[in-house]
């Protein structure tokens, strides 16, 4: 199958349903990202960074694993960061309900189990007591700033000069929630980043789908740069075993990615991949290390001590 292009200056190769966004700003960082020589590398510790065990005891796949479940989870940290920085707004059930694309008694749902997992506290409010705050944990801040951090992290990495941003958001989980905040705001004022990749989307939907397909494309690029230290096996039982998933969940996405052309794996080996699909997770990827560096240049920054420094230039 032959891939849709549109190019931008540097004549760098994006997938083609950014085509309509190519002068933002975002876009033309994450193809300054593609042209580097060496993003085939960075790509691949992305995935090898996003198939690692996660931190949380909790199932993952009930946090991470489904978009809704995550956007729940990004829009509560939003929300959060927004009161840090404005002590009249609260960050209270009703105002996440307002702001995620899910009914009501799915995000009250959702988050019933996360505070009865400790991931989210509530907090009276100081100058209303009826009203409750939902303060996310440092634990659950940092599971869904996992891609983020890890998109940032293989940035830096292939950014001459580069500050280490993501090493020192780590050390501070309010500013770490203040990343998300900014990201949450472009998220709710125009979608560029998610919506146009049509099988990012579709995986996302499936309990642990997005994790499940960067370990199937991470084959394909570690095949396809000769590196023999890609440890994931595609087989139903290390899959099932490793995303927390049935091993039936596994040969269902595998079916329906080999019956869309995406991808085929046979026997837990990858036998097939569509040009198609790894010029949208390439482009996918570029932009999610375009844009979190760039809302992390906007943050003061967290330095040893709890001290900060004035945001980095760009």
């Amino acid at each position: 199958m032959q891939s849709r292009r549109d190019s931008i200056p540097g004549d760098t190769v994006l997938y083609h349903t950014v085509s309509a966004y190519r002068d933002r700003d975002v876009w033309l960082r994450a193809a300054a990202f593609l042209a580097l020589p060496d993003f085939p590398e960075a790509l691949l510790d992305y995935c090898r960074l996003m198939c690692a065990p996660p931190d949380l005891h909790w199932p993952a796949t009930k946090i991470f694993g489904q978009k809704i479940r995550y956007i729940t989870c990004y829009c509560l940290i939003g929300n959060y960061a927004r009161s840090l920085d404005d002590p009249a707004f609260v960050p209270s059930l009703s105002a996440l309900q307002a702001v995620v694309p899910a009914s009501p008694r799915q995000v009250a749902d959702q988050i019933r189990g996360l505070r009865a997992g400790g991931y989210v506290q509530t907090r009276r409010d100081g100058q209303d007591a009826r009203a409750l705050h939902l303060v996310p944990s440092p634990s659950l801040v940092r599971e869904i700033a996992r891609s983020p951090l890890s998109a940032l992290q293989v940035a830096e990495a292939i950014t001459p000069g580069a500050d280490r941003l993501h090493l020192r958001l780590l050390e501070d989980p309010d500013v770490l929630c203040r990343l998300l905040g900014l990201s949450t705001r472009q998220f709710h004022a125009q979608d560029i980043l998610f919506r146009p990749f049509p099988t990012i989307v579709s995986f996302s939907g499936r309990d642990a789908g997005y994790l499940i397909l960067t370990a199937v494309v991470g084959a394909a690029l570690a095949r396809g740069c000769g590196d023999e230290r890609w440890d994931v096996s595609l087989s139903y039982h290390a899959m099932a075993r490793r995303f927390q998933v049935s091993r039936q969940h596994i040969g269902n996405l595998y079916a329906e990615g080999e019956a869309a052309g995406l991808f085929r794996v046979v026997n837990g080996r990858l036998e097939d991949m569509s040009p198609e699909l790894l010029l949208e997770f390439r482009t996918f990827v570029a932009g999610q290390m375009a844009h979190y560096r760039a809302m992390a240049e906007l943050l003061p920054v967290p330095v040893p001590g709890g001290a900060a420094s004035s945001p980095s230039s760009p």
